[in-house]
């Protein structure tokens, strides 16, 4: 159990959670570390009782079949974000280092993680969960040690507001809520523990899921609170880069595979082979869909590789923050309003089958579709251009999304 439970919390401490924290604390002091802890665990720890039980829509196993295209979706983007992401970070941290500051060495380094991410894929799930998860978090309590042995780690200062302060911090924390609170139910990583259990009873994947999202996940981003003091004063240590690095690679290989085995290499968008042989996918999806990835996540590496110098926007925010908090906005949005309005929807109307419950998935998707056009020009204003006020109406539109479709099932 105590294996599933480090696989859990490594495979949830993405790019998000080992550097987010860095700009809340920056934009809101300590407490906006809480407010990005808070429903981050809450959502992530729910999967595991929520999920144990099948119930009339298939628990986890149904879950992963009905709305496999957006499962597939979310683990793509997610695989990008991390490549984005180190991109430019590794253009900040080895341009600065290196002779003459080449930018090529970003993105460079990114397709190496993603490279050593598809190598880690190909491991069986067992080896991955018993031996993976329990190696990613000893190496990443090394790191701290090591880190900390460095003098690198330096707690916030529980008075700094930060730049905005707390009424800000209040405006932008639905946004936060909504995302982190939903999003763990498209995560195959997760969903994928919850529907085999690893060899474990329902009981025993339960604990796996408490132990991990309310134990050990929390220590892995007070960690990222405890360094991102060094990184707002731009001393980012080796240690520290070799945590990021490390829960990243596991995180996209993760992805990858859960990719691989949902048939999403194949590109045609045909039904996953059967045969366990190929892993969910036929021999040339696999092919061809690797080679798709690679292709746009090498073009989308050098892209954000020259980011950080491009410039600013405005003092302190620079054009690889923006990137990353638009993919950020990814899961503050339609990945979350997709779990709000469609996953939900059907949980009062039981699993797939029947001409009605097709019609009625197909109206929540266009109510999904609709708000999320509507709500991401306001969400965008009020987050990356720091208009705070407009966050909450931003999250409003998609929140209220399901009025007339419960509206229309009452009237029944």
């Amino acid at each position: 159990m105590s294996s599933a439970a480090a696989y859990l919390a490594c495979s949830w401490t993405w790019c998000i959670g080992m550097f987010f924290p860095v700009y809340l604390i920056r934009d809101f002091g300590a407490p906006g570390w809480l407010a990005f802890a808070i429903p981050n665990v809450i959502g992530a720890a729910s999967v595991g009782p929520v999920m144990a039980q099948p119930g009339r829509t298939g628990g986890a196993a149904g879950l992963m079949q009905r709305h496999a295209r957006m499962m597939r979706a979310f683990s793509f983007v997610t695989v990008l974000f991390h490549v984005s992401f180190l991109s430019w970070l590794m253009a900040i941290v080895l341009g600065s280092e290196a002779v003459g500051g080449q930018g090529y060495m970003g993105p460079g380094f990114a397709m190496l993680a993603l490279w050593l991410a598809m190598l880690a894929a190909a491991a069986p799930w067992r080896w991955l969960i018993g031996l993976g998860g329990p190696l990613v978090l000893a190496g990443s309590m090394a790191f701290a040690w090591l880190a900390w042995r460095g003098g690198a780690l330096q707690p916030p200062r529980p008075s700094s507001m930060g730049n905005f302060g707390i009424s800000s911090l209040l405006m932008a924390s639905p946004a936060l809520a909504f995302g982190f609170l939903f999003c763990p139910y498209l995560d195959m990583t997760l969903l994928r523990m919850r529907r085999d259990d690893a060899g474990l009873s329902r009981r025993e994947g339960t604990s796996a899921f408490m132990l991990g999202f309310l134990v050990i996940f929390p220590a892995l981003i007070g960690f990222t609170m405890l360094y991102a003091e060094s990184l707002l004063h731009q001393r980012l240590s080796w240690w520290i880069l070799g945590h990021i690095v490390l829960q990243s690679v596991f995180t996209m290989g993760l992805h990858w595979k859960a990719l691989l085995e949902s048939g999403a290499a194949d590109p045609s968008g045909q039904e996953p082979s059967t045969n366990p042989r190929l892993g969910g996918a036929s021999s040339d999806g696999r092919s061809s869909g690797r080679v798709a990835l690679i292709a746009t996540a090498l073009l989308l590496a050098l892209c954000t590789g020259a980011l950080p110098y491009l410039g600013s926007l405005r003092p302190g925010y620079g054009m690889h923050r923006l990137s990353y908090e638009l993919f950020l906005s990814a899961y503050a949005l339609p990945f979350a309003a997709y779990v709000w309005i469609v996953m939900l929807g059907e949980a009062g109307q039981g699993g797939a089958g029947t001409e009605a419950e097709e019609a009625a998935r197909r109206r929540r998707r266009k109510v999904w579709a609709v708000s999320c056009i509507a709500a991401a020009p306001i969400l965008l204003f009020g987050y990356v251009l720091q208009h705070w006020w407009a966050v909450p109406i931003g999250v409003a539109i998609p929140a209220a999304g399901v009025i007339p479709l419960t509206a229309r099932r009452a009237g029944r």
